[in-house]
């Protein structure tokens, strides 16, 4: 498919650990999982921040992080590119350790019916423009990417 027939109305995701406090307070080393989303419906011309839940993510500790996401359905009438009108029905699931955390719903990511999910972003996102106070480390291990939840990995 060539990208110069579709109008460029697209998405990303990125999940992020929200800024923790390490002042000494005994839960400093948690930090809340949020999803930086691009979406039809964002407020401005900059993500969207989505706390999931009630979800955290503690350092020094394995977590099985996954996400569904489901595209948004488009209706016509399409124009000569074949872009539509993008309904709101596209969703973000996310499971942290096996447990539903956040279902995010009425999404519009995409007006043309044949833009997809290109790939996943091995990344982790910290403040945009904003340095970090110091030096952050993650680790990422059985990375997968799949059509239907999988679940944590039984050990």
């Amino acid at each position: 498919q060539s990208a110069d027939r579709w109008e460029y109305q697209g998405h990303s995701i990125r999940m992020e650990a929200g800024v923790g406090t390490d002042d000494g307070n005994p839960y400093g080393a948690m930090r809340p999982l949020e999803s930086y989303v691009y979406n039809l419906d964002q407020p401005g011309g900059y993500g969207q921040l989505f706390r999931l839940g009630g979800a955290v993510l503690q350092r020094g500790r394995w977590h099985c992080l996954e996400q569904q996401v489901c595209m948004n359905s488009v209706a016509g009438p399409f124009d000569g590119q074949g872009n539509g009108q993008a309904l709101p029905d596209g969703q973000l699931r996310t499971w942290v350790d096996g447990m539903l955390v956040s279902d995010i719903g009425g999404l519009r990511w995409r007006r043309h019916p044949e833009m997809g999910i290109e790939g996943p972003w091995i990344n982790w996102f910290y403040g945009g423009k904003q340095a970090t106070e110091r030096t952050m480390h993650y680790r990422m291990n059985h990375l997968v990417v799949a059509r239907r939840y999988i679940g944590p990995r039984v050990v």
